[in-house]
């Protein structure tokens, strides 16, 4: 959306607050990854249109801060 990327990522990240005993799962050969952080940490997200469904999304600038605090 913040043209950042051209391409598709091989692993979607979720952001959350919840422990869930799964951290990662496929779906229709994709990815995804549960990262769990602090309440604190949700700040910086619009709503915006993913094919078709409405989802919360990082702002850009919350984007690079979250990827330069957990480059991993």
């Amino acid at each position: 959306m913040w043209g950042l990327s051209t391409q598709a990522a091989a692993t979607v990240y979720v952001a959350t607050i919840r422990h869930e005993a799964r951290r990662a799962f496929d779906v229709c050969s994709k990815t995804y990854r549960l990262v769990i952080r602090p309440a604190y940490g949700f700040f910086g997200a619009v709503e915006a249109d993913a094919y078709g469904s409405r989802v919360m999304m990082a702002e850009s600038e919350k984007a690079i801060v979250d990827a330069l605090d957990r480059p991993a």
